[in-house]
């Protein structure tokens, strides 16, 4: 089972140590959680890696120095939709203006982030995709320091889509026992995935 949230007495939320800018481990922290995920968003909106990679970089750069300004309040905004208006707001201005684009991207500026704008209404269908697709490998990997490694591949075969017997003559399993495993680990991918969106919704990514 999942560990509840930590207490906000004991360690700091990831987005409150983004505003010290000598905090270079929050820095590394956040890059390393979310460059990806807006790689990809990037690249599924047509643009090519490096213009992709180029963007998130600038994205995360803006929002940290957004963040700095203006604090993370979750009753105006989920911090995935901040995140997704972001990035959209970015990818915009590159297509606007590709001739000006490393520019415009080194100069993204506090409103592109959202901060100032209530409600949740900046993530589109396919930020929202993205956005799953990142909390699930989040939570393969977070599960696979608990639970062995045929499981994890038993769960990744049957999310690919092969069938319960494909599966059972691979893994050499009887279908009852892979049922029981892909079950087990769906309850318990469950868990770490709500756990992971509480602690993002509170600002500890």
């Amino acid at each position: 089972m999942p560990s509840g949230p930590p207490s906000r007495d004991t360690r700091t939320t990831l987005l409150e140590r983004l505003r010290d800018p000598a905090d270079a481990a929050a820095w590394e922290r956040f890059h390393t959680l979310y460059f990806d995920l807006i790689v990809r968003y990037a690249r599924n909106a047509g643009l090519s890696l490096f213009d992709a990679e180029d963007i998130a970089q600038a994205v995360l750069v803006g929002f940290v120095k957004a963040v700095r300004t203006f604090r993370y309040d979750r009753t105006r905004g989920r911090f995935r939709s901040y995140l997704g208006r972001c990035t959209s707001n970015a990818i915009l201005r590159f297509r606007r203006c590709p001739e000006f684009a490393r520019a415009a991207l080194d100069d993204l500026d506090t409103p592109d982030c959202g901060f100032d704008k209530p409600g949740d209404h900046g993530a589109d269908a396919a930020w929202e995709h993205e956005w799953v697709a990142f909390h699930y490998r989040k939570a393969v990997e977070a599960m696979r320091e608990r639970c062995n490694l045929k499981s994890i591949e038993v769960l990744n075969a049957h999310a690919r889509g092969l069938s319960v017997a494909q599966i059972a003559q691979v893994h050499a399993m009887s279908e009852d026992a892979v049922h029981k495993t892909v079950q087990r680990l769906r309850t318990r991918l469950a868990e770490q995935i709500a756990l992971q969106i509480r602690l993002e919704d509170d600002g500890y990514t």
